[in-house]
């Protein structure tokens, strides 16, 4: 097949303001269907196969996901069961700012909470926690709350 243009040969020369032909006999047109007349464009086999995402192995190690829908508060000395049912705590007590992230060099979870002064709300108290797992770093934020009140 030749080439669709000619080249001058040297970058300098594009530079100097030479420009490129197109070569006339080159059809760069995409044939109508069901044309006989042009070779048709051989199609490769995909060369990896998708499939459905799957864990890890690792559940320590996966996002953590929102609430699919009401949790029940837990009151006292209760321990969250959940990741939701922890989250659900949280904010019953008040923690209005929260961050949870895995330090990829570790692989320790990181929590920080801020739970808002009730005589003045300009004034937070920050609680911070690194665990093993999520809900290990949620439960021990609660438990320093619960041990301040």
């Amino acid at each position: 097949m030749p080439a669709p243009y000619t080249t001058t040969g040297s970058t300098a020369a594009l530079a100097a303001g030479s420009t490129p032909t197109l070569n006339p006999d080159s059809n760069l047109r995409i044939p109508a269907a069901g044309n006989s007349g042009r070779a048709q464009a051989q199609v490769a086999p995909p060369a990896a196969t998708l499939s459905v995402p799957q864990p890890n192995g690792d559940p320590s190690r996966s996002a953590p996901q929102p609430p699919a829908g009401p949790a029940g508060t837990l009151t006292g000395t209760q321990r969250a069961g959940s990741y939701e049912s922890a989250q659900a705590e949280l904010q019953a007590r008040g923690v209005k700012v929260r961050r949870l992230e895995i330090d990829p060099q570790t692989g320790e979870w990181h929590f920080i909470g801020s739970l808002p002064n009730a005589q003045n709300p300009n004034i937070s108290r920050t609680y911070e926690t690194r665990a093993g797992d999520q809900l290990s770093a949620l439960r021990a934020v609660i438990e320093q709350i619960d041990r301040e009140r």
